[in-house]
């Protein structure tokens, strides 16, 4: 009986490190962040209120945008007037400011905004545009200038 009861422990021995070994290997890629489902999601643009940054793209000839103007209350449309970005990662540039030419937007409205000048001259490196957006909105009372602050931010293409 007793060889049977060896046998077991060299059983459970041998196949106990091998189990130990993979739990290592299981905890290490875990700590790495292998398992983590925003390492394969890319970096998404927030900020800009009133309006909302969808998708970004940034390739070896521009910097594109889309837009959504989300202005509320009695305020129908405005206009954008410059971009500025303060810290530009993945780019050609590292800051600089772009006019928008007085770019009409209405509310609930769609844009895609084109930044020429700007490229990400690598294709899928992540990149990070920190940005202050000038616009001024019109109601029936006052036309009044903003600022609104923000991340531009995307893979490459």
């Amino acid at each position: 009986m007793a060889t049977h009861a060896q046998a077991a422990i060299e059983y459970m021995m041998t196949y106990g490190w091998a189990v130990l070994i993979i739990v290592v290997v299981m905890v290490f890629l875990y700590s790495m962040g292998v398992f983590s489902p925003s390492r394969s999601v890319p970096p998404t643009s927030t900020g800009f209120s009133p309006f909302s940054i969808s998708a970004a793209i940034c390739n070896s000839t521009q910097l594109t945008f889309s837009m959504q103007v989300l202005f509320s209350g009695n305020v129908e449309y405005g206009y954008l007037k410059q971009i500025t970005f303060t810290s530009a990662l993945g780019s050609n540039i590292t800051s600089g400011t772009f006019n928008l030419n007085n770019m009409q937007v209405i509310r609930g409205h769609f844009y895609n905004i084109k930044i020429k000048g700007i490229s990400c001259p690598a294709p899928a490196v992540t990149f990070r545009f920190a940005s202050i957006l000038e616009y001024s909105d019109v109601s029936s009372a006052l036309q009044a200038t903003y600022n609104t602050t923000g991340t531009i931010a995307g893979k490459s293409t």
